[in-house]
């Protein structure tokens, strides 16, 4: 039993990881589209670096674990938390307000930044201990788990093209507004 467990942990803990940042991704995007939280360009560039975190994970799933993947996590978190570090330390100064709303109580942007550190910290623990080196091939894995992987490929893909066509909605083929209020189109 223990060997089981231990041979799946890394699969589930690669799982767990992608349906965080998909939670992350479709949370911001609910309160987009039915809250009117109009995305910035810094919140934009926050979301690339979740799409980034979400990439070397999925290449975890497809090729196999490796610690180029896991760098990418790492690249694209560090990405995330410093872009999200600077949007909190431009509203961090008394009478300088903050952009959008709440979630949890904080701000999404603070949200952000804690979470990509926390990513960073799985992310770095997972290849220092080696997880992951006995993560079969996908062409090996039982149905239920290349169902899971697709459906996590498939979510992200429509994540992905959504983004895309809301940002041309907001920012067309010009320059994103710092302050959007709505959309151009």
């Amino acid at each position: 039993m223990k060997k089981i467990i231990l041979r799946y942990f890394p699969y589930w803990l690669n799982a767990l990881e992608i349906m965080g940042v998909i939670g992350i991704l479709l949370t911001a995007t609910f309160f987009q589209l039915f809250a009117q939280e109009i995305p910035c360009p810094l919140c934009l560039l926050q979301r690339i670096g979740f799409f980034g975190i979400a990439l070397g994970i999925l290449m975890n799933f497809k090729f196999g674990i490796h610690a180029g993947h896991y760098a990418i996590c790492i690249l694209s978190a560090i990405f995330t938390s410093i872009v999200a570090l600077r949007q909190t330390l431009l509203h961090i100064i008394p009478g300088t307000g903050s952009y959008g709303g709440t979630f949890l109580g904080y701000h999404f942007y603070t949200l952000s930044f804690a979470i990509s550190i926390i990513y960073i910290v799985v992310f770095a623990i997972s290849i220092m201990t080696g997880l992951g080196r006995t993560l079969k091939p996908y062409h090996k894995r039982p149905r239920w788990q290349k169902l899971m992987i697709n459906a996590f490929f498939i979510i992200l893909f429509g994540l992905i093209l959504l983004h895309i066509y809301t940002t041309f909605l907001e920012c067309g083929f010009g320059i994103c507004p710092e302050n959007p209020t709505g959309y151009k189109y």
